[in-house]
């Protein structure tokens, strides 16, 4: 899931608020991805762009089975840990502010594109979660969230 925000002229879209001088809408993106082949969206919704993105997670989240890939504007731990009860599996990049306490490290194997990976703990301690660091080939690092999820990285 992600989101874009696409800028309109506030004098020709004043029902659009966004900004003082701008107006602007946001479209939010669940996209089902099957295999390399099989790549569809599925579902779409649209609101202001002053609105946050987290406050569309709830509109995605339908399908236990699923895996959902969020982007770092959807990151709320509280509804993170509330799909972690209902039985939902997920990945999400974390913001560089987001403090993290390592209760451990975890093996990893070399042919994976993790960097490193550590049991931690969000604000919530009922998680059991990993924070994974991953070569993402531009010779930067990119860290996720993975709750549940077998470890590894989404190229």
């Amino acid at each position: 899931m992600d989101s874009t925000t696409f800028s309109f002229s506030k004098n020709f879209y004043p029902w659009a608020h966004f900004r003082p001088t701008k107006a602007g809408i946001k479209l939010h993106l669940k996209v089902c991805f099957m295999n390399e082949r099989w790549v569809h969206p599925e579902q779409f919704e649209v609101s202001p762009a002053s609105e946050h993105d987290h406050e569309h997670l709830e509109v995605f989240i339908n399908e236990p089975l699923a895996t959902y890939v969020f982007d770092r504007g959807y990151l709320d731990f509280a509804q993170f840990d509330q799909m972690h009860w209902d039985g939902y599996f997920f990945v999400s990049r974390i913001k560089k502010n987001t403090k993290v306490h390592v209760q451990g490290h975890l093996d990893v194997l070399k042919r994976t594109g993790i960097i490193s990976e550590v049991g931690s703990i969000g604000p919530s301690s009922l998680l059991d979660e990993s924070l994974s660091t991953c070569d993402d080939r531009k010779k930067a690092a990119s860290q996720f969230k993975n709750y549940h999820q077998p470890h590894g990285c989404i190229s």
